[in-house]
């Protein structure tokens, strides 16, 4: 019997606390891109409309990975990832120097942003080690007859508390969606316009 109550408890503390947290999933939103305050030097270019063809493999789930659950909704985009990845570089180019819209009927030459791979991927070993989310984005950019590669990258890692919070989901969803807009915006400009930073 003693050792019947030890396997018990065994089995019951594993399962509380030693598996992978979050089984019943999440909903998180992702807020809009905050962007710094700086402009690019030099002439303002010309305006860009920015259209999108999703060419990716993995069209759903946007989020994935053996144990955790995650539905996320964009300020930017609603529910669909792509209107929110358009947006927020459109947003980003724009804060910065460079118009850029997602309007069917806004002025400017089109740019054609192909995306081969935008989603995330989380694991997590078990419930005492870190989550861990992988962010990937890879676009073939298209702009006045030139085609560029662009990609962008993040990985994040958290403890995830038994209580879980935004700041939580933040870190792991919101950040890294957050850095590869920037990441590929950036690589947007350098790649098609080649503009710097003006200085302060």
């Amino acid at each position: 019997r003693g050792r019947f109550v030890f396997l018990s408890c065994a089995v019951f503390f594993i399962a509380t606390f030693a598996a992978p947290h979050a089984r019943a999933g999440v909903d998180h939103e992702v807020s809009a891109v905050g962007s710094g305050d700086y402009q690019y030097d030099g002439p303002r270019p010309a305006a860009v409309r920015i259209v999108v063809e999703d060419a990716r493999k993995l069209k759903s789930p946007f989020v994935w990975g053996r144990y955790e659950k995650v539905h996320l909704t964009f300020a930017q985009g609603g529910s669909d990832p792509l209107a929110f990845l358009a947006e927020s570089i459109a947003s980003e180019l724009s804060k910065h120097g460079i118009p850029a819209s997602t309007k069917p009927d806004s002025d400017g030459e089109t740019m054609k942003l192909r995306i081969e791979t935008f989603d995330i991927r989380n694991r997590q070993t078990t419930g005492f080690s870190p989550m861990v989310t992988l962010t990937h984005l890879r676009i073939v950019a298209t702009y006045q007859g030139k085609s560029q590669v662009i990609t962008g990258f993040a990985v994040h890692a958290k403890v995830l508390k038994r209580k879980r919070d935004t700041e939580t989901w933040t870190y792991l969803y919101s950040d890294p969606l957050h850095l590869v807009v920037r990441e590929a915006a950036a690589k947007l400009n350098r790649s098609f316009w080649g503009l710097s930073v003006a200085d302060a």
